[in-house]
């Protein structure tokens, strides 16, 4: 198995009760080590950034997690074997680093107190989503040095948040898109979104701080709500923190139209003005001229009024 998803992927039925769904998933998931038997199944975890239920995979003992993506069309089925399965949607399956969804348990245990907390205490019951102590058993304290210290007092061992180890261990993690990123030709001008143009397209090299800032924002899209972890990391990297980007903008844009309370109005008042009486104009003097010699004249219909009196 190559150690790229992208390059190591394998299609495969993933069957749950009667639903059927075709999958682009690291093999890792689909067995054990040591058993064939099928390992993966799909629970309910909170994520990282938005804490709201999404759907993970997991294996139950070597703690390997994969975090669920669909992509649909429209108009779309499968056809697997003799039937036809409706739901036409591709599920996409990557690999994500645990430590990920377990960070925000381990910042809020040590946000009342400095002093190290038992293994055990760092992931609490979570009722609405009981999978996260599974997941923290299935780790067994694997990868928890690199966000927290490690003390040890008999049979207890415990942790204590260190956010410069956080951000020793983040900023690996943006070095390691880094290259990623380059060999794949992420265009980072056009959106903060990664979109994929042709290889013969791509310049030779990209922007280094552009993909720096995507690798940035890749990584920072799996992290709490923690402004003061982001800045630590985005100092390190020695990136503009996004907050402050963007009050530098607003300083040098206009006052926003909504803080004027004076209503702006038209300078002519239409809706009125057509009941206006309009002022007659100065007359030209070939005007004056025709107006004098029409004095006395008679209208048109007045001969045809003589003529009817006549014949009574």
């Amino acid at each position: 198995m190559e150690k790229s998803f992208l390059e190591g992927k394998q299609i495969r039925e993933m069957k749950n009760n009667a639903k059927q769904h075709v999958a682009i998933l690291n093999e890792s998931l689909l067995y054990e080590k040591k058993e064939r038997d099928f390992a993966c199944t799909v629970v309910k975890l909170r994520h990282p950034r938005t804490r709201e239920a999404a759907l993970y995979a997991k294996t139950p003992r070597n703690g390997i997690v994969g975090e669920l993506h669909f992509y649909a069309q429209p108009h779309r089925s499968w056809f697997l074997n003799e039937s036809i399965n409706s739901d036409g949607r591709l599920l996409f399956i990557t690999p994500i680093d645990p430590i990920f969804l377990l960070l925000p348990y381990v910042i809020h245990a040590n946000k009342s107190s400095s002093s190290f907390v038992p293994k055990e205490q760092l992931v609490m019951e979570d009722r609405e989503f009981p999978e996260t102590i599974s997941l923290f058993n299935s780790l067994k304290g694997k990868g928890l040095e690199n966000i927290a210290e490690k003390k040890e007092t008999g049979d207890v061992t415990a942790y204590r948040y260190s956010e410069d180890l956080a951000v020793d261990w983040l900023e690996r993690k943006v070095q390691v898109l880094l290259p990623i990123l380059k060999a794949k030709g992420v265009n980072t001008t056009a959106s903060r979104i990664a979109s994929f143009k042709p290889r013969s397209t791509v310049d030779g090299d990209a922007e280094p701080m552009s993909l720096l800032r995507e690798s940035y924002g890749i990584v920072s899209s799996y992290l709490p709500d923690c402004p003061r972890l982001k800045r630590a990391l985005s100092d390190r990297l020695g990136l503009p923190f996004p907050s402050d980007s963007r009050a530098a903008t607003e300083n040098n844009c206009s006052p926003s139209p909504k803080k004027t309370k004076e209503l702006v109005k038209p300078s002519e008042d239409y809706a009125t003005e057509q009941f206006k009486k309009k002022e007659t104009s100065a007359t030209t003097p070939a005007q004056a001229r025709l107006a004098k010699a029409a004095k006395g004249s008679k209208s048109i219909s007045s001969f045809f009024g003589n003529a009817a009196s006549k014949k009574k």
